[in-house]
């Protein structure tokens, strides 16, 4: 957590190794790398199916009192190597994007 933001890093690139930030966040399709566990985790009230997180996190936002579109979220993804799938070769965290 910083002063101007909250900066949130999971390991490991999208599923389709697109980049996130190369993406419209309103048309991203929801896939899952482990659609058992997924099933299992809605089942318990863990999660939703539909994939809305990101959508959620922008929308949810924009209602905050003071929001105006320079805070709206940025999301960031990095791309893993064919030859890396596990991500192993980036494990610490990329540098926070420029606003």
């Amino acid at each position: 957590m910083f002063d101007d933001r909250l900066e949130i890093s999971s390991p490991g690139g999208m599923f389709s190794g697109k980049l996130i930030q190369e993406q419209d966040i309103e048309s991203i399709d929801s896939e899952r790398r482990n659609p058992i566990i997924a099933d299992l985790f809605h089942r318990m009230r863990y999660m939703e199916r539909r994939g809305s997180g990101l959508k959620k996190i922008v929308n949810e936002m924009s209602k905050l009192p003071g929001y105006s579109d320079t805070l709206r979220p940025v999301f960031t993804s990095t791309a893993v190597p064919p030859n890396d799938p596990a991500g192993t070769a980036r494990r610490c965290c990329p540098a926070p994007p420029t606003r």
